[in-house]
């Protein structure tokens, strides 16, 4: 008999999106040259952006690997960049009854063709989930998240834009919008 995943049963509750979340802009057009966004980019690229209480690192066309690859694989995105492994404790748009879950999402930074300026850039989530539990496995560390998908909300692409937007000196960009909702308690 193989061993695998044991889990502990829990009734899967439904995941809620606040109906009033604002939505924030995901692509901006930088009145830079494009080779002023490659470089900031790859600056960004390398100490990572602080996006709330962690650092998204990034991968390119010349470190690209595993589901990413495909990315790279197309000629227009020779100057792209994707953001991973970013995980906040609470998401700001979903919940179960109240309580807040720990979202994880991968974001795949779009550079428009040079030579600019403006030089437009956009932001998408890749396997955007929520942690909705955990279980017990065998092996590895012993117990695991169950994950939900969901769709971005796109409060984390518009803070990924404007550390763009810090790194080239644009200050004009609109403010971030936030639901105007009172955190529950986290999820475990």
């Amino acid at each position: 008999m193989a061993l695998g995943l044991l889990a502990l049963a829990c009734a899967h509750e439904k995941v809620e999106r606040i109906a009033s979340a604002p939505v924030n802009p995901t692509a901006y057009a930088f009145p830079r040259a494009h080779a002023e966004v490659n470089a900031c980019l790859r600056r960004l690229e390398t100490k990572g952006i602080a996006v709330k209480d962690d650092y998204l690192m990034g991968i390119t066309l010349e470190d690209g690997f595993g589901s990413y690859q495909g990315i790279f694989d197309s000629p227009e995105n020779r100057y792209d960049v994707v953001f991973w492994n970013y995980e906040i404790d609470r998401s700001d748009v979903y919940h179960i009854e109240g309580r807040f879950l720990r979202y994880y999402a991968d974001f795949h930074v779009h550079v428009g063709p040079p030579p600019g300026p403006p030089t437009s850039v956009t932001v998408r989530a890749i396997n955007a989930r929520v942690v909705i539990g955990t279980t017990w496995t065998i092996g590895h560390s012993g117990r695991a998240n169950v994950n939900e998908t969901v769709p971005g909300t796109t409060i984390e692409e518009y803070i990924i834009l404007r550390a763009i937007g810090d790194c080239l000196g644009v200050r004009q960009m609109p403010s971030l919008k936030l639901p105007a909702v009172q955190h529950g308690p986290e999820t475990k």
